[in-house]
């Protein structure tokens, strides 16, 4: 982490995900779009703005062209109270184009809306203790596969068979608290994000739960998520925020908590 992280609040670095070429590529993040959208949705929404300006509105948003972003803000696991919740951002389920739209006559229909999501609990603070400010995953894999973020590192794995089960004809994932239990026993300590069998059949309100209690609850990303083919993110780092003045900082918290 640079100097110029450690005194912002931010790691400075972004995960790009391409689930389609199963290739990751870590790079400094942008300091201007830093600076410029101070972390969480602001700056997700730019960077969603910059993606469907490149490939176009999106109809559908189970298409492989749809981005899901996740990350955290400057104040994330710092001692500032309320600042621990992450964000999320993608083109919401609820936004698809029906043709024509029946709920406004004579109205052409909304679709490839951004939308936001959030979530309190360890999962964003774990994400920036990992060491990554935002993680933006693309494409559709060929397989169900998830991620894990440990110490710097982003890599694409393959789910572990036993994580599904077959139900109804169809193979899905086990319960979000059995697939949460099952990863974070490979890595003690960590944090998992997953989509459950509600993403897995595409309902459009399908959240994304953070280790059994938290969500991520708006907009459908559990089946944005499943739509890629992507089960859960883990995150486990050991980093924690580092303070440019440590007192000045401990003493405006008190002054904004009252």
């Amino acid at each position: 982490m640079t100097q110029s992280s450690q005194a912002t609040g931010f790691r400075g670095r972004w995960a790009w995900v391409d689930l389609t070429e199963r290739k990751v590529r870590i790079e400094p993040a942008d300091p201007a779009l830093c600076r410029d959208y101070v972390g969480g949705r602001g700056l997700q929404a730019r960077l969603m703005a910059d993606h469907l300006e490149r490939t176009g509105p999106l109809r559908d948003p189970l298409s492989p062209r749809n981005r899901v972003i996740l990350g955290s803000a400057a104040l994330n696991d710092t001692a500032v109270a309320t600042a621990g919740r992450g964000s999320c951002s993608f083109v919401g389920t609820m936004t698809r184009s029906p043709d024509p739209a029946p709920w406004v006559p004579g109205h052409k229909p909304l679709f490839g809306l951004i939308t936001h999501s959030s979530s309190g609990g360890l999962f964003p603070n774990m994400l920036k203790r990992a060491g990554f400010d935002q993680v933006i995953i693309d494409g559709r894999a060929d397989r169900p596969v998830r991620l894990e973020v440990v110490d710097g590192t982003c890599r694409i794995v393959d789910v572990e068979d036993d994580l599904f089960e077959t139900a109804a004809g169809r193979r899905v994932p086990r319960a979000s608290s059995i697939v949460t239990d099952a990863l974070t026993a490979k890595l003690r300590g960590s944090s998992t994000l997953t989509s459950g069998p509600a993403g897995w059949n595409f309902v459009d309100f399908a959240c994304l739960t953070a280790d059994r209690h938290r969500n991520f609850g708006r907009g459908g990303a559990g089946a944005v998520f499943a739509s890629k083919n992507l089960l859960a993110v883990t995150a486990l780092g050991k980093e924690a925020v580092a303070y440019a003045d440590a007192e000045a900082f401990r003493r405006l918290s008190r002054e904004l908590d009252g």
